[in-house]
């Protein structure tokens, strides 16, 4: 006998002495231990009321037939009262187990709700159109207030914890990527939610909500969110390297007088986006379409700028990207900065190019020079992050959006678990 054979055999014995021969079906009829399974790994099924009346059709003791109904229920819980016609059996059945006064799957109707970023109101409409009997809007609200939004807090704080401190034994400097969400579109904002992402091990170390009515306007809300998370992680007594985020005047300006010790960084797709939007606008201008053309190759530049560049190097990133200006009709050298006198690429054959070099003094280039020069602009370029980006942070809060869409409304707590 191989190790298959002897493993299946020890199984069927297993199966055997934990099962019971039933005579009317000739077959053994397997019994779950009782206790064997926590309640909230059981599993679940739908039944059809007919199904599941009818095995409760035949006395177990007599044999004859019974008087059976559902006697009661509460949400996803029912009671079978069975009652037999010729003697006196009678037997009440409960479809699911309790814990302490809730039933299981009233609780888990509520949590998979929750957890699964649903909305209560769709998915019991849904349960509804099945016709599964099922809780009811205010008993998820009852469950949600007393045991989940505490359950959510729990867990968050627990991993919270852990993560910092595993953080504080390595005793590194932490490069942060921080960006803001507001609960719904526009500029009338409730509810916004900071959250700062180490961006080496990305994973969120803190999040905040702001409430609008804690600060003068809701544009207010993502600075103050970012404050609050620095505070915290500084009290928590970790080191801030480098802060890397969007082009937010306030939070620029907040960075520069509150925390200087941080190095502020901006991230390069915001600044890309930026100025793409810019040369777009650009090419639809009288005698401008041929700008467009140069979007790609303007914002791969801009990348290559801030990735061939040391981070605290700005003045080297300004003179990289101003010589554009010459690249673009075709001038290679001879570039303004001496720090960036003439470009690193080969030379460039005019029959395999499928753009063609700007002319010097015509309107396009004139319009794209006066954007590509702006002086915001090469401020930005100067405080760009080359080696790291809050891509990571931007995918995280597109799960949020799944937990908490900008299309319903919620509570301050519920907005705080989603």
């Amino acid at each position: 006998m191989n190790q298959t054979q002897s493993n299946e055999c020890k199984r069927c014995i297993y199966l055997v002495n934990r099962s019971h021969w039933n005579k009317h079906s000739k077959s053994y009829i397997y019994r779950q231990p009782p206790g064997n399974t926590p309640a909230y790994k059981q599993k679940l099924f739908l039944v059809a009321e007919s199904s599941l009346l009818s095995l409760f059709e035949f006395c177990p003791v007599c044999r004859t037939e019974c008087d059976r109904r559902v006697n009661s229920r509460i949400g996803t819980k029912i009671t079978v009262m069975q009652k037999c016609l010729s003697c006196s059996f009678t037997r009440s059945w409960d479809s699911q187990p309790t814990i302490g006064d809730t039933p299981l799957g009233n609780i888990m109707m509520s949590s998979g709700i929750l957890f699964g970023g649903g909305s209560p109101a769709k998915v019991l409409k849904i349960m509804g159109h099945m016709n599964v009997v099922t809780i009811g809007y205010s008993t998820f609200m009852k469950h949600q207030k007393k045991y989940l939004h505490a359950a959510v807090e729990k867990t968050y704080r627990e991993q919270q914890s852990s993560l910092l401190d595993s953080i504080k034994d390595e005793g590194k400097e932490l490069i942060l990527g921080g960006d803001g969400r507001c609960d719904s579109p526009g500029h009338s904002a409730k509810y916004g939610s900071y959250s700062l992402m180490d961006l080496e091990q990305n994973k969120i170390l803190d999040s905040q909500l702001v409430q609008s009515n804690e600060v003068k306007n809701s544009n207010a809300m993502e600075k103050e969110g970012l404050q609050r998370s620095l505070q915290f992680l500084t009290d928590e007594g970790l080191s801030l390297d480098t802060l890397i985020t969007d082009r937010h005047v306030q939070i620029r300006k907040h960075m520069r007088e509150r925390w200087p010790a941080i190095k502020h960084r901006l991230d390069g797709w915001h600044i890309g986006k930026g100025i793409g939007k810019k040369i777009d606008s650009l090419a639809k201008k009288k005698d401008c379409a041929v700008v467009a053309k140069w979007k790609k190759s303007v914002v791969n530049h801009m990348f290559w700028c801030a990735a061939s560049t040391g981070d605290d190097d700005g003045d080297l990133k300004a003179a990289k990207w101003l010589s554009i200006t010459n690249h673009i009709m075709n001038k290679h050298s001879g570039h303004q900065s001496p720090l960036f006198s003439q470009c690193l690429h080969g030379r460039l054959h005019g029959r395999e190019r499928k753009k063609k070099w700007l002319s010097p003094g015509s309107q396009p280039y004139e319009k794209l020079t006066e954007v590509l020069t702006k002086g915001s602009l090469l401020k930005d370029i100067k405080q760009m992050s080359g080696a790291h980006a809050t891509s990571s942070l931007e995918a995280f809060h597109s799960v949020q959006n799944h937990f908490a869409t900008k299309r319903l409304a919620f509570s301050y707590h519920g907005i705080t678990s989603r």
